[in-house]
């Protein structure tokens, strides 16, 4: 299922929402996104309410109404939702090309050494999974063309 893109705003209450469920295992209501939210955002108790209630009409949380209070889950995981808003960056600014996005973060983040490391462990592990794919066939060797006399 692809998730809806998220504003800024929502961002923030679904980012406390997945803080919430992984400390708690369990749903939770508006008030205690409010109080996550409290010190970083200031915003009131209806902003969060009306902020929620739209996630549920997007499809990001479910809401459970079968108690005084309504209870929010998430129904999509943040890694879905951070993969979906990858893609998405990743076609519009730049081209749906991979390689241009890391080089922009790259020069215009500073990496420290630990960064730098996970960077390169991370390309050597892609690296030896499309090595073991790609077994018997060369990739640096073009197609030949069925139609091209050889």
């Amino acid at each position: 299922m692809k998730s809806p893109q998220l504003s800024d705003a929502e961002w923030k209450v679904m980012n406390a929402v997945w803080r919430l469920i992984q400390d708690t295992e369990e749903a939770v209501t508006a008030r205690t996104v409010v109080d996550a939210l409290a010190s970083s955002t200031g915003w009131a108790y209806t902003t969060v309410k009306t902020m929620m209630d739209r996630l549920v009409e997007k499809g990001t949380l479910e809401a459970d109404r079968s108690r005084k209070t309504t209870r929010y889950r998430p129904c999509i995981s943040r890694s879905t939702a951070r993969g979906e808003a990858t893609r998405g960056l990743l076609a519009r600014a730049f081209g749906g090309a991979a390689a241009p996005l890391v080089h922009f973060l790259v020069q215009s983040e500073p990496l420290n050494k630990k960064d730098r490391d996970t960077l390169r462990s991370m390309l050597a592990e892609q690296e030896q999974a499309a090595d073991a794919t790609n077994l018997g066939t060369d990739p640096d060797r073009e197609a030949e063309d069925p139609e091209e006399p050889a």
